[in-house]
C-alpha cells in the first residue's frame, strides 16, 4: 500500500519525524482534528508518571507548536518539538537513530522549568524503543515514549469511522510509519 510519508522522504531523519509529528500534534494543523492527538499523548505521559498537564487543559487552551526551538535563546539547545500555552509547556525531544547526547535532557529540563515560569511543563524522550534517560537522575522527570506507542495513540483515534477520512488514512499512515522507528 502506498503510504505518503515513505513517498515523503521521511524515513530516519529525525528532523522530518519532528516536523511530521509536530503537524499532528498542532491543534491549529491542517489535518482538522484540533488538539486530539496531543491530548492523548498526555494522557499516556500522565499514566506513566504523574504530571500537571492534563487532556482536559489542552483541549480547552489554545497552544502553539514549533520544531527546532532554542527556549530562552539558547543556542546550545534545541528542542524537537516545543508546545506552549499560557497554562503549561511541552517540550518533546525525538530520537530516531542518535543516541542521547551528554547532558542535553538535564538541560532541557532546566530550560523547561525556566520558561515555564511557574506553569507546569513536561519534557518528553521519545526513543525508538521509549528508554528512560542515561541518567538515573533524571528518571521520574522526563516521561519515556516510544514510535510504537505513538502508532498506537494514532492507530486507536483514527480506529471507526475516521478510518474512511483524509486526515485518518494520513494518520494510519503515520502509525505505520512510526511503527518501522520502533524497536
Amino acid at each position: 500500500m502506498a503510504n505518503f510519508w515513505r513517498a515523503a522522504g521521511l524515513g530516519y531523519d529525525e528532523l522530518r519525524n519532528s516536523q511530521a509529528l509536530a503537524w499532528i500534534l498542532d491543534r491549529f494543523g491542517d489535518h482538522g482534528q484540533g488538539s486530539a492527538i496531543l491530548e492523548r499523548l498526555v494522557e499516556l505521559a500522565g499514566r506513566q508518571q504523574p504530571i500537571a498537564v492534563t487532556p482536559e487543559t489542552v483541549r480547552r487552551v489554545d497552544y502553539s507548536t514549533r520544531t527546532e526551538s532554542q527556549p530562552l535563546g539558547d543556542r546550545e539547545s534545541r528542542v524537537d518539538i516545543e508546545i506552549e500555552s499560557p497554562r503549561f509547556l511541552i517540550f518533546i525531544e525525538v530520537k530516531v537513530r542518535a543516541p542521547e547526547t551528554s547532558d542535553q535532557l538535564k538541560r532541557y529540563v532546566e530550560l523547561a522549568r525556566q520558561k515555564a515560569a511557574g506553569r507546569p511543563s513536561v519534557v518528553v524522550f521519545l526513543t525508538p524503543d521509549g528508554r528512560l534517560p542515561v541518567d538515573g537522575k533524571l528518571h521520574g522527570t522526563i516521561i519515556p515514549l516510544s514510535w510504537r506507542q505513538v502508532s498506537n495513540i494514532l492507530t486507536a483515534y483514527v480506529s471507526g469511522e475516521r478510518a474512511d477520512s483524509f486526515s485518518g488514512r494520513i494518520f494510519l499512515q503515520f502509525a505505520a510509519h512510526a511503527r518501522t522507528l520502533a524497536r
